[in-house]
């Protein structure tokens, strides 16, 4: 059997950091999937990405043709043929489009029925014919949120491509991929090596970029190395780096594409910064990671990655620290401007900023967040004091020149500034923590002082942009109200907290007064929320027919909705569940057929047959012995009962008649039904599960 390499290399200008590795791993995957639609059999396959690449190299692929077997479902049988046997329109418009006669068809019997289907064999095209088609649909269902135009071409891709190499062996492949015919140029580091290289050979990669053109193509290399060198050079100054879950370290790897590590100082004095500061500014806007010593305090040094070698890195150091000091400097001249005022002085100063057109000033904001946020705490039982005066603080800090100039740290320089006014570290934590979770998996707040206050900024948000009407489509979402929704369902689930988002919302329409213009708000807020909360438990890897199930209750409690979702899971994974789920699917359509004026209590003294009375007694008993147990929340002993009774239900099905003649009798045993469904729905929709 012949066997090859292929390589496929698209050269692009300055790929996104943050998109670049899930965009090589999705092109790989794609590929993969195409891959195995011809049948083409290969060995392993390997991703390589840079700021200016996206490469696959597939080694082992064979070259052998071979046979696809090709398999075309039709219509059933019942619409292909009618009552006679004769072919429909619908069968002959299929047959056609095979380009069969209807009696050339096999037939097929699934369990939804028997369907007509065609089978051949089609033999394969040219390998190099059908590698250009993989590549091309590979490229076309890559996952691209945001694509461009370059030149006068009407093609579009994530940044324009400059080159498109593949490679099979040492033979070029010609054909074009998006607008960009094959060749076997490809670009090595643009100030480094060779600028351009000449591939003959699909081995030769990614070597070759190594060797001449001072580039290294493999992502996890270039990570490893950095990694080790950043931990090598603070331990050379006694120090210690924490990279674990550090995205900085991913953004350079997708950056850079010859890591050169290097170290600068800043001068002690600046040690004296609030520490996350310090981490911000040396990380988010120089790209630095910080050092700490054996006590885990800073030193004044500093850790970045440089992608050009040079053998004067001394002016690179110079520069870099330049910068760095110039920064530091900054920020120290406006901590001492912010020295000057207390934090409460800034409230009354609130009343001439807007929050938001039609939603008054961040002074009038803050009143309804300490209304809201006692209000919360009073149902976590947190310090009402505490919350209170956080609630008053929470907005102080937007006029600081601090936050002026750097308003991502808004709540990190209010907790600084209040723990320097005297106030109580509960109390200066939840100025920081009131905007957490601030983005999807993000900590949450870690008191219940901070929890209240996080909470009510985040409903009182939702309330305000919702009850002005402003919707959003899409992914477009310029308040992220999504955030916040996830960040109050997650506080409030994590925490076990029994709180009615109905009631709270209620609350923050209140205190808007005559503000909002929508009044279906209360719903729309709820609605919104429990979208994402499916949304999120979705993502979490619960099924969605479960979470469907418990949704149809209509709940306002999320951490009711947590204990059913996990309560229903369990119950799928009982042996005897699906045919309980069966027979519930079974009454719920007897139940929405009838058109009966069903009663409010259950006639023994009607009933005519042993198994009926007794199927009633035993729905009475039932009740009463899962009343205490629904008060306590205990949803999975619940449905364990409820499965119990399931041989109960088959007898009395198979007993007992249903629709009787006699309507008296009817509607007493329909009662009976609808009393046991009631049971069900006390925990979920069970017949949504099906």
């Amino acid at each position: 059997m012949i066997k090859k390499t292929f390589l496929i290399e698209i050269g692009t200008e300055e790929l996104p950091p943050k998109e670049l590795k899930i965009l090589a791993e999705s092109f790989k995957n794609n590929f993969l999937i195409e891959l195995k639609k011809v049948n083409i059999i290969h060995g392993d396959v390997k991703w390589f990405a840079t700021s200016r690449r996206l490469a696959l190299k597939i080694l082992n692929l064979s070259l052998l043709r071979f046979y696809h077997k090709i398999e075309k479902r039709g219509p059933a049988v019942f619409q292909a043929f009618d009552s006679n046997g004769i072919p429909t329109k619908i069968g002959k418009a299929w047959a056609y489009s095979c380009n069969i006669s209807i009696n050339q068809a096999e037939r097929i019997v699934t369990e939804k029925g028997e369907w007509l289907v065609y089978r051949y064999i089609e033999k394969s095209k040219n390998i190099k014919e059908l590698l250009v088609n993989v590549v091309k649909k590979s490229i076309c269902n890559l996952n691209i949120v945001k694509s461009m135009r370059w030149s006068n071409k009407d093609i579009q891709f994530i940044r324009p491509i400059r080159t498109i190499t593949m490679i099979l062996g040492k033979d070029l492949i010609k054909g074009k991929i998006l607008g960009v015919n094959s060749k076997r140029n490809i670009f090595g580091h643009r100030f480094m090596g060779k600028t351009k290289l000449i591939i003959n050979d699909a081995n030769e990669y990614p070597d070759i970029l190594r060797k001449y053109g001072k580039v290294i193509a493999d992502y996890e290399e270039r990570k490893r190395i950095i990694i080790y060198e950043i931990k090598r050079i603070a331990k050379k100054l006694g120090g210690k780096v924490y990279l674990k879950n550090d995205d900085l370290i991913d953004e350079i790897t997708s950056i850079i594409e010859w890591p050169v590590i290097l170290i600068g100082n800043f001068k002690k004095k600046f040690l004296e910064i609030p520490l996350e500061e310090l981490i911000y500014n040396l990380k988010k806007n120089q790209r630095c990671f910080f050092i700490y010593d054996k006590n885990n305090y800073l030193i004044p040094n500093f850790i970045f990655v440089s992608n050009i070698e040079s053998s004067n890195s001394k002016e690179i150091i110079i520069g870099n620290e330049k910068v760095m000091n110039s920064r530091l400097s900054d920020i120290e001249f406006f901590l001492k401007m912010d020295k000057k005022i207390h934090l409460k002085d800034n409230l009354y100063n609130l009343k001439s900023v807007l929050f938001y057109n039609k939603l008054g000033t961040l002074f009038d904001k803050t009143f309804r967040l300490k209304l809201l946020s006692i209000y919360i705490a009073k149902k976590i039982n947190a310090n009402i004091d505490h919350v209170s005066r956080a609630a008053i603080l929470s907005k102080c800090d937007l006029l600081t020149n601090m936050v002026f100039e750097y308003t991502n740290m808004q709540g990190i320089i209010g907790m600084y500034y209040a723990l320097r006014d005297g106030e109580h570290k509960d109390v200066a934590l939840a100025l920081k923590e009131q905007y957490k979770p601030s983005f999807f998996d993000d900590k949450l707040p870690s008191t219940k002082v901070s929890d209240s206050l996080s909470i009510a900024e985040k409903i009182d948000n939702l309330v305000g942009i919702l009850g002005i009407k402003k919707n959003f489509k899409g992914d477009n979402d310029p308040f992220a109200l999504r955030r916040a929704a996830i960040g109050v369902l997650r506080i409030i689930i994590k925490n076990c907290y029994s709180i009615d988002l109905l009631k709270i919302v209620q609350k923050s329409v209140y205190l808007y007064g005559d503000k909002l213009s929508n009044v279906n708000v209360v719903n729309d807020v709820i609605n919104f929320m429990f979208a994402r909360l499916l949304f999120w438990y979705k993502y979490i890897g619960y099924k969605i027919n479960i979470i469907q199930s418990v949704l149809a209750c209509n709940l306002t409690q999320p951490y009711d909705f947590d204990l059913r979702i996990k309560a229903v899971d369990y119950f799928c994974s009982l042996k005897d569940s699906q045919q309980l789920i069966i027979t519930n699917k079974r009454i719920s359509n007897i139940l929405n057929k009838s058109k009966e004026s069903l009663s409010d209590k259950i006639l023994i003294s009607i009933m005519n047959s042993p198994e009926e009375v007794r199927f009633a007694i035993n729905i009475i008993l039932l009740q009463i012995k899962l009343s205490l147990v629904f008060i306590n929340k205990n949803y999975k002993e619940s449905l364990i009962e409820l499965l119990s009774f399931y041989k109960n239900i088959n007898i009395f099905f198979e007993k007992v008649k249903i629709l009787d003649e006699n309507k008296e009798i009817r509607i007493n045993r329909l009662t009976l039904l609808n009393y046991l469904q009631e049971l069900f729905l006390k925990i979920a929709d069970i017949s949504l599960l099906k």
